[in-house]
């Protein structure tokens, strides 16, 4: 199952990001932030495999464009089953 950690980078959110790294059993956590340096900062102080950075700007409908595809869509349907 994976998971995504939208402003895991942020000041309040990245203490839930810290406790999925190190309490969850997530095949991977997303850590979606605007500020990539600072998701890349935690994800190298966290040292876990399963963290991904990706950039997301979450006022900005086209940024958020790759969680609407067909493939997120089939990987959540899968995920529920």
């Amino acid at each position: 199952m994976k998971v995504l950690s939208l402003g895991g980078a942020g000041a309040v959110c990245q203490h839930a990001t810290r406790d999925l790294a190190e309490f969850s059993d997530f095949d991977d956590t997303v850590i979606a932030d605007y500020s990539v340096a600072a998701a890349e900062t935690l994800a190298g102080e966290l040292g876990d495999r399963r963290l991904k950075v990706l950039k997301v700007a979450a006022e900005d409908k086209d940024d958020s464009e790759p969680f609407h595809s067909s493939d997120s869509e089939e990987s959540l349907e899968r995920d529920d089953q």
